[in-house]
């Protein structure tokens, strides 16, 4: 079937049985589908995809069918899969739990993922919560499951979409991230580089643990003082200064 009409007039035969059944298909042969849709490229794939995007909604689990279709090379595939998704969850028909939270976030940071971008993260923070809430699976807030999702990736998911509407985390927050010395002392230089919340998670390994990069960033300020440092950390970054880079200066360079 290497033809795109042949491939679209065999869809709306699917169509036409699907519609003529007193209960939906079997999931199985769709779920096949679905996983080569998601490997392939070209005219072909667009009336599969229409046909699945469809017939999941009849499914008792949509999340089965439809997360293969995420890993698709087509650009504008995954923001289609992603509409229908928060749709379905908006619905009460989809709910995702902690495992498939987890996928999805590995998904995000994959090289060159479509489900990073702006307009994919909005359609990801209405999938993950339907009418503004967390199903229960995945705990009380969206900033709860920033703080104490055991995935990193998960976490990192999360700091994502609080960082949607550019508020900034709030000191209280930075110090239950970083720790309490970390968060007092770092306070300053976050306020002022407008820290995310991805940020603060890019400069811990883990919640409450100290910077890596603390006592350099310390140094530093022993020998350039504030102002310096606060520019010096604004054009690095914090992902780069966790990274190492920021060193001792030498005085009067």
């Amino acid at each position: 079937m290497g033809r795109a009409d042949r491939v679209a007039a065999a869809c709306e035969r699917i169509r036409g049985v699907r519609g003529s059944r007193a209960s939906p298909p079997g999931s199985k042969p769709l779920l096949r589908l679905a996983e080569l849709a998601g490997r392939r490229a070209g005219a072909l794939v667009e009336p599969v995809v229409s046909l699945l995007l469809d017939v999941a909604a009849d499914l008792p689990d949509p999340w089965e069918l439809l997360a293969p279709l995420l890993d698709s090379p087509v650009p504008r595939v995954a923001p289609r899969v992603l509409e229908r998704a928060a749709a379905l969850a908006e619905g009460g028909r989809l709910a995702l739990d902690p495992v498939r939270a987890a996928a999805l976030a590995t998904r995000v940071e994959a090289p060159g993922s479509p489900l990073a971008e702006r307009p994919a993260l909005e359609l990801l923070d209405r999938l993950l919560r339907p009418g503004g809430r967390l199903p229960a699976a995945l705990g009380e807030s969206l900033e709860a499951l920033y703080l104490r999702a055991g995935d990193p990736k998960l976490r990192r998911l999360a700091a994502r979409l609080l960082d949607l509407p550019s508020t900034l985390p709030s000191p209280e927050l930075a110090r239950l991230v970083l720790g309490e010395e970390a968060g007092r002392a770092l306070g300053r230089y976050l306020a002022f580089t407008r820290a995310t919340h991805l940020d603060l998670l890019e400069l811990t390994p883990a919640p409450g643990t100290p910077p890596p990069a603390l006592e350099s960033i310390r140094r530093a300020e022993a020998a350039c003082g504030e102002a310096l440092l606060g520019d010096l950390l604004a054009t690095l970054g914090w992902r780069r200064v966790n990274a190492g880079l920021v060193v001792q200066p030498r005085v009067g360079v």
